[in-house]
C-alpha cells in the first residue's frame, strides 16, 4: 500500500512520468532513483521512482510502472468514460499509433455512443494538418456478440500520427440504458486488424504495480489510474485491505 501511495503522490501532486517517459524528455535521460527526477532536467521534470522503499517487511518493497493495455469501467445508464489517447509528456511524431478502438462488454447486444475529438487545436503553435481537424468521430458504437466492430474516423480521413485525440464514449443506450462492464482496446491499424499483434498500450493511463514479501508471502498491489487525475471535487484515490496495514 505504500508504494502505491508514494506512487500516486508522485503521479498526483508532481506530475511525475513513468521512469521509460525519461528518454522521451530528454536525450539520453534515465530516471535519477535519488532525486527522484528525470536526468538532464535540472530537476524540472518529476519521475516515478522505481527504487525500494524501506519498511517493516522482510525485503524492501519495490515500485514498477508501466501503460494499461485496456481500460476497464462500468457504466451505468447515462455516463460515460473519456480516455486520452496520447501522453501528455511525449511530442515526437511517433507517439501515437492509435488508428482504431473495439469495445467490449459483458452485453451482448447494446448500442452506446462515442465521441472522437482532435483537441490538439487547443495547443498554440501546431500544425496545420492537426488544427484543421475536429470532430472526427459522433455516431453510435453497436456491440454485438459481446465486441464493437473496429472503429476509427468513420467516414472520415485517416488519423494523424502526431495529432491528440480523446475519446469519449457514454452509455446511452436506445430505450432504457443498462448497467454494463465496458473494455477499450486500441489498435495500430484501421483495417483487416490482428486483435493480438495490433493491439498497442493506452498512453495516458497506467498501471502501478507495488511488491513487497512479508512473512511468508508476497504480496502485489496494483492500481490502474490515468497519467492525470480527472477534476473533481472528491478524494482521486483510497486504498481498501483486507487484512491489518502494516506502516
Amino acid at each position: 500500500e505504500s508504494g502505491s501511495e508514494r506512487a500516486l503522490y508522485q503521479s498526483r501532486f508532481r506530475q511525475a512520468v513513468k521512469s521509460a517517459d525519461c528518454a522521451n524528455i530528454g536525450t539520453n535521460s534515465t530516471c535519477d532513483s535519488v532525486t527522484g527526477y528525470c536526468s538532464g532536467t535540472n530537476n524540472g521534470v518529476s519521475c516515478i521512482a522505481a527504487t525500494p522503499g524501506s519498511l517493516s517487511v522482510k525485503k524492501n518493497w519495490a515500485v514498477s510502472v508501466g501503460n494499461e493495455t485496456e481500460t476497464t469501467v462500468t457504466l451505468a445508464g447515462g455516463q460515460s468514460i473519456q480516455i486520452d489517447l496520447f501522453s501528455p509528456f511525449q511530442t515526437s511524431a511517433t507517439q501515437n499509433l492509435f488508428q482504431s478502438f473495439s469495445v467490449f462488454s459483458n452485453l451482448t447486444s447494446y448500442t452506446l455512443y462515442g465521441e472522437l475529438t482532435n483537441v490538439t487545436s487547443l495547443v498554440p503553435g501546431v500544425n496545420l494538418l492537426c488544427s484543421s481537424q475536429q470532430n472526427i468521430m459522433k455516431d453510435f458504437i453497436f456491440i454485438t456478440n459481446g465486441q464493437s466492430p473496429y472503429l476509427f474516423a468513420l467516414n472520415g480521413p485517416q488519423l494523424i500520427a502526431d495529432c491528440s485525440y480523446v475519446l469519449r464514449i457514454s452509455n446511452t443506450g436506445v430505450v432504457s440504458p443498462s448497467a454494463g462492464v465496458f473494455t477499450v482496446k486500441l489498435y495500430k491499424k484501421a483495417q483487416n486488424v490482428d486483435p493480438i499483434n495490433d493491439q498497442i498500450d493506452i498512453p495516458s493511463r497506467l498501471i502501478i504495480a507495488s511488491q513487497a514479501v512479508y512473512g511468508n508471502s508476497q504480496q502485489i498491489v496494483r492500481v490502474h489510474a490515468p497519467m492525470r487525475a480527472p477534476l473533481s471535487g472528491l478524494y482521486d484515490f483510497v486504498l481498501f485491505s483486507e487484512q491489518e496495514i502494516v506502516k
